[in-house]
């Protein structure tokens, strides 16, 4: 008897290692899915891969920007509706305290510039919030068909980084048709740049695109899905990340995330999961270089995405 068990056992143990193996040797079902960076650089971030994720209070469901402070050691947020910042535990999101700093408006970004906090609406109105938590107003020639949806900062060139998600220009001769552009607001002479200072044209994206999908084992659906993407970017978020030198620039629109050089080059492309990214709207680095993402909160909660550097 104990002679047929081991017999049993060890036959049933040959099937298990046998099906494990053909697992092993078999493809994966979202392995196209998997594949979300399609440049040849290799991703400092696993952008769907987040270390850390924080829900968020109600009050912040329509999430729009999110900044760094490096003295508090607390990210800021800001909610698209309302004049009001939200200082949140590094930690957890959780909310430290909150700061009214003007009236209803359709604010879309938010900075920190040596202690002081700067805010964007839509329409390129930069608000200055002063130590004594009022608001300087700077307007700059942008205007609502502008639709600013970024505030970012490089300190190398202390100027405030203003991403479009609508018309790129502000004047009727710039030559900027098909292009995505990111205007400069110098914060040491207090003046705002007339022309762009990052220009994206959308062929050149989707020229990026097409040589690096050509070499890809990606079957022709998902290289047909992941153009489309790309034709409709549209920036939402911008940070400079002071350890690459490079610019992030998000995309709700289409799910992508573009990574630039100084010289304004692409350096890599992202696609970000649509059931993980439902609105990207908020990115920034801290000092240590952690990446974090804010998504509204399109679908119920809004969230922000730790990525550990």
């Amino acid at each position: 008897m104990q002679s047929l068990f081991m017999w049993i056992l060890t036959a049933l143990l040959m099937i298990n290692l046998g099906s494990c193996d053909k697992e092993k040797k078999g493809t994966p079902k979202k392995t196209a899915e998997a594949i979300v960076n399609i440049s040849p650089a290799q991703s400092a971030y696993q952008i769907n891969a987040p270390d850390q994720v924080w829900s968020l209070t109600s009050k912040l469901k329509e999430i729009s920007g999110l900044a760094f402070d490096a003295t508090n050691k607390e990210l800021i947020a800001i909610n698209d509706e309302m004049g009001v910042s939200y200082r949140l535990d590094i930690n957890n999101g959780e909310v430290n305290s909150t700061h009214d700093f003007a009236g209803k408006g359709d604010y879309e970004g938010i900075e920190v510039v040596d202690n002081l906090v700067y805010a964007v609406e839509s329409n390129g109105t930069l608000h200055q919030v002063l130590k004594d938590g009022k608001s300087n107003p700077i307007p700059t020639s942008l205007k609502g068909n502008n639709d600013i949806e970024g505030l970012g900062y490089d300190p190398t060139t202390s100027m405030l980084l203003l991403a479009c998600k609508g018309k790129p220009s502000i004047k009727a001769d710039q030559g900027l048709k098909k292009t995505k552009v990111v205007y400069g607001f110098d914060v040491a002479n207090q003046q705002f740049k007339e022309e762009p200072i990052i220009i994206i044209a959308d062929s050149t994206l989707l020229q990026f695109c097409d040589t690096q999908l050509s070499s890809s084992l990606l079957d022709e659906a998902k290289k047909k899905d992941y153009k489309k993407r790309i034709k409709s970017f549209a920036p939402s978020a911008i940070a400079y990340n002071q350890n690459d030198n490079s610019y992030y620039i998000l995309s709700s629109v289409g799910k992508t995330m573009v990574v630039l050089d100084r010289m304004t080059n692409i350096k890599s492309l992202d696609f970000l999961d649509k059931d993980l990214h439902r609105q990207p709207e908020g990115i920034v680095f801290d000092n240590e270089n952690n990446l974090y993402i804010s998504n509204e909160g399109k679908y119920g909660v809004a969230k922000i995405f730790k990525y550990n550097h």
